[in-house]
């Protein structure tokens, strides 16, 4: 985030691509609300 005084002038957010939880923390993963793992 880039600041000028108390303001944020700009942002930048980077996302991944969605994919599957490792095994080791697959059943304390969860979609996000509107996700369909289906979909990819």
């Amino acid at each position: 985030m880039e600041f000028d005084r108390d303001r944020v002038v700009h942002e930048t957010q980077y996302f991944a691509d969605p994919f599957e939880a490792p095994e080791w923390r697959r059943e304390i993963a969860e979609w996000m609300p509107g996700r369909d793992p289906e979909a990819g």
